[in-house]
């Protein structure tokens, strides 16, 4: 979530405010949110949030005693975590062209995410280990 006063406050106006997740407002420190002028407060928790039984996230913006004003949000971002354990590699991540020297290692065969291998550009030599020729072949990796 983040915070910002985006106008100047008059005399006397003060904003504060807690964030409470599912009622709890320990959630991001458990200290209130004091917006400054122009400026993001950025709040978040460092490790994952999930709902409660219901699978649901109640987020809720608390006026403290000494406020004058409401709360105040400008952003919040939200993500859900997706396994992609059997994705393919992206086309750029078998880029080795970084002047590469000696032999084509072995081992870019015992890679089961990778998918293409890019060796261009680079001063290998010697042949290719016939484990990654047998990659290239049955279509699993292709070579550049």
């Amino acid at each position: 979530m983040h915070f910002a006063e985006l106008q100047e406050l008059g005399e006397g106006e003060f904003r504060e405010f807690t964030v409470l997740l599912n009622d709890d407002d320990s959630w991001g420190g458990g200290r209130p949110v004091i917006p400054k002028y122009m400026v993001s407060n950025t709040l978040h928790q460092p490790s994952a949030v999930s709902g409660s039984t219901t699978n649901k996230l109640s987020f809720a913006l608390k006026r403290t005693n000494t406020s004058t004003l409401p709360p105040i949000i400008n952003a919040m971002e939200v993500y859900m975590v997706k396994d992609f354990s059997q994705s393919s590699t992206n086309e750029d991540d078998g880029d080795l062209s970084c002047n590469l020297t000696g032999t084509v290692p072995e081992f870019f065969a015992h890679l089961p995410l990778l998918t293409v291998l890019n060796l261009t550009g680079n001063k290998l030599t010697g042949s290719v280990p016939q484990t990654v020729i047998e990659r290239f072949k049955d279509r699993t990796l292709s070579l550049m």
